[in-house]
């Protein structure tokens, strides 16, 4: 028997890879098992490639895939050539002007009741700028509030 005794009750937590509830004595686990654990290391591995990266060559990645992405899709856009301008990036089509702010997102490890997981992407005041969020687990190019 281990001389170790908790003073407090465990947690209720919900893994994070499973779903399945499990108990635990700090309030900050996130994995039921090294199998889950494993798992998520596993689904995280591209993101990991690219957190080696400066947060500024992730950002101008983020941009790039934006910008690509709005081009399949017809419109003309134009980078700004300062990293510090007003917007990253302006798109044009069918005498539509668009200023883009383009951010680097991630999905959540906790699903919505939709039973999908959250877009999360740091919110700014946008001030009339539309918001292009870009995922770099999945290449994924999301417009917030316009249809591209």
């Amino acid at each position: 028997m281990s001389k170790f005794k908790p003073k407090t009750k465990p947690f209720l937590i919900s893994c994070y890879a499973c779903k399945k509830e499990f108990e635990a004595y700090r309030p900050y686990y996130k994995y039921c098992s090294e199998v889950c654990r494993a798992s998520a290391k596993v689904r995280n591995k591209e993101i990991d490639n690219v957190q080696s990266l400066s947060a500024g060559t992730i950002g101008a990645l983020s941009e790039m895939l934006a910008c690509a992405y709005l081009i399949k899709k017809g419109w003309d856009v134009f980078r700004a050539l300062s990293p510090s301008s007003y917007a990253d990036a302006v798109a044009i089509k069918n005498d539509k002007v668009f200023i883009l702010e383009i951010r680097t997102g991630f999905y959540s490890n906790v699903q919505h009741e939709t039973g999908v997981n959250r877009l999360r992407y740091p919110k700014i005041r946008t001030s009339g700028k539309k918001i292009v969020v870009v995922t770099l687990s999945d290449n994924n190019v999301h417009c917030i509030d316009f249809e591209p």
